[in-house]
């Protein structure tokens, strides 16, 4: 099940359906994602590999970017069970 039907994305264009459903612009869209990563990737390190930077890797503002992530991981892990 692709994105857009798993959390029924309302159409908005005749055409946005394409980003999704047509091969040569889902390739597209692959390609420029790709290139852009490219390019930003190098700069975002910097950013979080710097201790002074708000956004270091290992301080609070950067591991709250993902706390969304992490509930949501936490949601759909069961929780343990003890052997007894």
């Amino acid at each position: 099940m692709n994105v857009g039907n798993q959390h029924l994305v309302p159409h908005g264009h005749e055409h946005s359906e394409d980003l999704i459903k047509d091969p040569e612009t889902v390739e597209w869209v692959d390609r420029y994602a790709e290139r852009y990563r490219e390019l930003v990737d190098p700069i975002w390190e910097q950013i979080i590999s710097n201790p002074s930077s708000r956004r270091y890797r290992h301080g609070y503002r950067y591991k709250r970017m993902f706390r969304f992530q992490a509930q949501k991981q936490s949601a759909e892990t069961p929780p343990a069970t003890s052997a007894g």
